[in-house]
């Protein structure tokens, strides 16, 4: 599967003898190379993995004989050492995915052909095949088991720490390598901040409480995010997360390949200013998920790129009024001949 990546992107770049690409962000060092560590290096022929000596044993075990690998000791560094590598190659051409200022500067001094190569990688990371769907439908299922499960602890007297320690637990259990991010527990005023981190105020007979949570699965993530109104609040501000359900309605019937990603998003806030709520919605409609948490397409007024066939995606309106209350609801879908949710309910089965 690798190899075949691999080959794709090289035809791709249209990569010609005596270039070559290197690699270094760890997500794409997992899709290529299958391991998230070092520097990959890919010519027409082979490729190789340079990294530390304290990773080769258990990287010889995951890779096997489908890349070359190269180790190097406490005494250098990454950069340094593929530096060296590349000097004596000397490569007409260098296609590469991230690099520091100082590391740009040394490749620019091998070649003045430096070519940055992220727009095509994208392009393939975006369409996920059956294997990550598979991954990316566990991650999703044990994000929306735990909701399920942290949601019956929900009650009066349990704190905001409380509750994101139980979720991350329970994911933990269900089989995750880690969590997508750090969890959200935010109730009360705290609900207007969207990325609020929990506190260890109680939860009270009356308040909104918002959980925002995923799980990572074989390096796959899941994202999914719930309003609950206790009490009162049942009444109070329901219409807040009505105003949220048409807008992410709204966004399903028009969620289909080929579609602008920033139209989509258009339609959804539409809904919400027309309610009066325009304002509060301070973020974009979604974005992707995979290897990655956040990565495209982005469902956002400034992403002018079509949906692709094949990928996944969040959609996530919100309402955030500063100091008082704030509602999201979120969840990740298949964008094919027919929209697939992944967090209600139960993809696998």
């Amino acid at each position: 599967m690798m190899v075949r990546r691999r080959d794709i992107l090289i035809n791709k770049l249209e990569l010609q003898e005596g270039s070559c690409i290197i690699l270094t962000d760890s997500s794409n060092l997992l899709y290529f190379a299958g391991v998230g560590v070092g520097c990959l290096i890919i010519d027409c022929d082979e490729a190789t993995l340079i990294l530390p000596k304290l990773e080769e044993e258990e990287v010889k075990a995951k890779v096997g004989s489908t890349l070359s690998l190269e180790v190097y000791g406490p005494e250098d560094r990454l950069m340094d050492r593929v530096v060296r590598i590349l000097s004596e190659v000397k490569p007409s051409t260098i296609f590469f995915d991230k690099l520091s200022v100082r590391d740009y500067e040394a490749m620019g001094k091998i070649t003045s052909n430096l070519r940055e190569c992220m727009d095509t990688i994208w392009e393939m990371r975006m369409k996920k095949d059956s294997y990550e769907m598979k991954l990316i439908a566990r991650a999703a299922e044990i994000a929306r088991r735990t909701m399920d499960k942290v949601s019956s602890i929900l009650e009066p007297g349990i704190s905001e720490w409380e509750l994101a320690v139980e979720a991350e637990y329970i994911m933990r259990k269900m089989g995750a390598e880690s969590v997508a991010f750090q969890t959200i527990v935010a109730s009360s005023s705290s609900s207007s901040k969207p990325h609020a981190k929990p506190s260890y105020r109680r939860i009270e007979e009356n308040d909104i409480v918002v959980i925002d949570l995923g799980a990572v699965y074989e390096s796959y993530r899941s994202d999914m995010t719930r309003t609950f109104l206790l009490g009162d609040f049942k009444h109070k501000y329901s219409y807040l997360l009505e105003a949220v359900h048409k807008a992410k309605n709204e966004a399903l019937n028009l969620l289909r390949p080929g579609m602008l990603a920033r139209e989509i998003d258009k339609a959804a806030r539409k809904i919400l200013v027309d309610l009066g709520y325009g304002e509060y919605f301070i973020h974009g409609l979604g974005h992707g998920v995979g290897l990655d948490i956040h990565e495209p397409p982005y469902l956002s007024p400034i992403y002018e790129k079509p949906i692709p066939e094949d990928c996944v995606v969040t959609i996530e309106p919100g309402i955030y009024i500063p100091g008082m209350v704030g509602v999201r609801d979120e969840d990740m879908y298949v964008v094919g001949e027919e929209v697939q949710s992944l967090t209600s309910f139960n993809y696998l089965e």
